[in-house]
């Protein structure tokens, strides 16, 4: 299919791209009415066509891209690359999806954003914000999954036979690679997926003594060979404190090549001494890297000390995976972890609510060496939300907040745009935060809800805005003749060239001629006389501010 043949006009909608026949100049098309649109052309002005009298422009690589047609319609992306008469496309989530190109328009991307940022403060978005916040239905999940794994069912005995057979099995699996290989990972893994029950297996295999003698042969097996041990992965098996006390002992007497890169103890029923001795085989594991403790209990001050402590001296981990641990319960023991000043660290699920956020905030506003922090599936309302968005504006560490599945409405989530981009002043947007690049509010499921395309809008939008620095997000707010007035009539007259000037300064030169457009206009609009009559209102009202 050739370009200038519509895809039973599919693609003529707002934002899409044309190329106006009669004189071959491009435009965007700005407003649909019926078989007639309003496009907008490169020095601003509008023009009325009718559906035939304009052609899709071609995209190209790196161009922003809607999809119009196939399985994936609706689905908004970065092109990528394209092979013959495919094509491959970079969503906002940064999955990669093929698709046929002639499925493909160029949208324009920057119209979107502008439109965005200069109507989500006057409330225009609020009720769709709600609306792809309330479908984010799975906050009642926190509490169950949290405490599954802490209780044993009546039957459990008979369900864990399965699992004892498998963990028997991978114990020997562990001896055999220490005769082998020169390396080994201790793995013990059962129902290696995060659904808790699955047909009449039991989700955790607890210890029995009859697994005693088989931990004895793998204790053996590494006194014996002196191997290299990179890791180890226990998910879903109960680990018994005498058991990581052994291990512990094993790392300290050099009976092993400690080289682990990751420790994984998932849903091991660890608690108190055990997370102790946890800590400290971390504090000896000199090249681990990450460190995942979900779906456990860390219940006591003197557990969570140990593991901050343990993590705080250590030059290497970076990745800390505390999700379904229930922190939320104890606020101080949440701050101690906080204060281990791991970069990434994920705390999703924990039941977090208000008193959690006091001291998260708290923790953010100190500006410390963290980079990423994931606070999915909690209890965060809007007042939770303005107060990590105040800490935010004297944070300059932060490049990665997650917030899928709170409770918050249009009101936390403006709170929490605005304090990357305050566009009340020039000066209150430059001393907004320009270091957070990622901001995940809306859940995948409703980024993607194609019936309602400005749903799935909203997160591509934050995240392109995030993406802007200090310069880039001045020219954005400047290009909106609105703002542009209100800007310039709290600057002294004598600098008001140069600040009209600053864009021109730093556009590209085939970008220059479109600012040169703008200023042009606002020009035309916004007289002489109108620039001193609301430079002197100004001043009159903070002379009469300052004599009252």
């Amino acid at each position: 299919m050739l370009w200038n043949q519509p895809l039973l006009f599919g693609w003529f909608m707002e934002r899409v791209c044309v190329q106006v026949k009669s004189n071959n100049v491009q435009a965007v098309i700005k407003e649909i009415n019926g078989s007639q649109a309003v496009v907008e052309l490169e020095d601003k002005s509008t023009l009325t066509v009718q559906h035939g009298e304009v052609t899709m422009v071609p995209p190209r690589e790196n161009d922003q891209v809607l999809v119009i047609g196939g399985a994936n319609v609706g689905v908004e992306g970065e092109l990528v690359c394209i092979d013959g008469t495919d094509a491959i496309v970079k969503e906002s989530n940064e999955n990669f999806m093929i698709v046929d190109f002639v499925h493909l328009a160029k949208i324009d991307a920057s119209g979107i954003l502008e439109a965005f940022m200069r109507t989500f403060h006057t409330g225009n978005y609020d009720n769709t914000f709600d609306e792809a916040l309330s479908s984010d239905q799975g906050v009642a999940f926190t509490t169950r999954a949290t405490q599954a794994s802490y209780n044993k069912p009546d039957n459990w005995r008979e369900r864990n036979r399965i699992g004892l057979d498998k963990v028997k099995a991978q114990l020997q699996t562990c001896i055999d690679s220490m005769t082998h290989d020169t390396s080994f990972c201790l793995s013990l893994k059962h129902n290696d997926v995060d659904e808790y029950i699955i047909g009449n297996e039991e989700h955790i295999v607890w210890h029995e003594q009859i697994l005693d003698r088989s931990w004895d042969e793998v204790k053996a097996a590494i006194d014996r060979r002196k191997k290299e041990i990179v890791g180890i992965q226990i998910k879903n098996v109960e680990m018994k404190k005498e058991r990581l006390a052994a291990l512990y002992a094993i790392f300290l007497n050099g009976s092993v090549n400690n080289s682990s890169t990751r420790f994984d103890f998932d849903n091991a029923n660890l608690c108190g001494e055990g997370i102790i001795y946890l800590s400290n085989m971390v504090e000896v594991s000199l090249k681990l890297w990450c460190f995942s403790l979900r779906h456990n209990r860390i219940d006591s001050m003197e557990s969570a000390r140990c593991l901050s402590r343990s993590l705080c001296s250590h030059t290497r981990v970076n990745q800390l995976d505390l999700s379904h641990c229930n922190l939320g319960s104890g606020p101080e023991i949440l701050m101690v972890i906080l204060q281990s000043d791991v970069k990434h660290i994920n705390i999703n699920n924990n039941n977090i609510d208000s008193l959690g956020a006091i001291k998260i905030a708290e923790y953010l506003e100190d500006d410390p060496p963290i980079e990423k922090i994931f606070l999915d599936h909690n209890r965060l309302n809007d007042d939770d939300a303005v107060l990590i968005s105040q800490a935010l504006k004297r944070n300059t560490n932060l490049k990665k907040l997650s917030l899928y599945t709170n409770s918050l409405t249009s009101i936390g989530v403006k709170s929490l745009i605005t304090c990357c981009f305050n566009s009340s002043s020039l000066n209150a947007l430059s001393e907004s935060n320009h270091t957070l690049r990622g901001m995940n509010i809306f859940h995948e499921e409703s980024n993607n809800n194609y019936l309602t395309p400005s749903i799935g809008m909203l997160q591509g939008c934050i995240n392109k805005l995030l993406k802007l620095d200090k310069t880039q997000k001045i020219l954005l707010a400047m290009k909106d003749k609105d703002s542009l007035i209100q800007y310039l009539a709290n600057v002294p007259i004598d600098l008001i060239p140069e600040v009209l000037a600053f864009p021109l300064l730093r556009y590209a030169n085939e970008c220059q001629h479109k600012h040169l457009n703008i200023v042009y206009s606002t020009m035309q609009w916004w007289n002489l006389p109108l620039l001193y009559s609301y430079h002197n209102c100004v001043k009159s009202d903070a002379k009469r501010k300052r004599n009252d």
